[in-house]
């Protein structure tokens, strides 16, 4: 299952300054047979004219009925090549 939100518009701050930025959220998740359910929940903060300033995903995978492991990965522009 899959689905995409667009939430507010934010202020993000980056190496670069701060910008307006559209905060979507993408979800996906799936279950498997045995009732595991494993997602991913991508944020990203988009500019329209630069694009994704920011991003944040988080996943999280059932090992086993008894454990689950939460992966977070983060990243923020650095540089661009466009005016803004």
């Amino acid at each position: 299952v899959e689905s995409v939100k667009v939430n507010k518009i934010e202020v993000v701050k980056t190496d670069l300054g701060y910008f307006d930025a559209f905060k979507l959220e993408k979800v996906y998740t799936e279950t498997s047979r045995s009732g595991d359910v494993d997602s991913i929940v991508g944020t990203f903060w988009v500019h329209p004219s630069i694009g994704v300033i920011k991003a944040k995903y988080v996943s999280t995978e059932s090992i086993n009925s008894y454990s689950t492991d939460v992966f977070d990965v983060e990243y923020v522009i650095t540089n661009t090549n466009l005016s803004y």
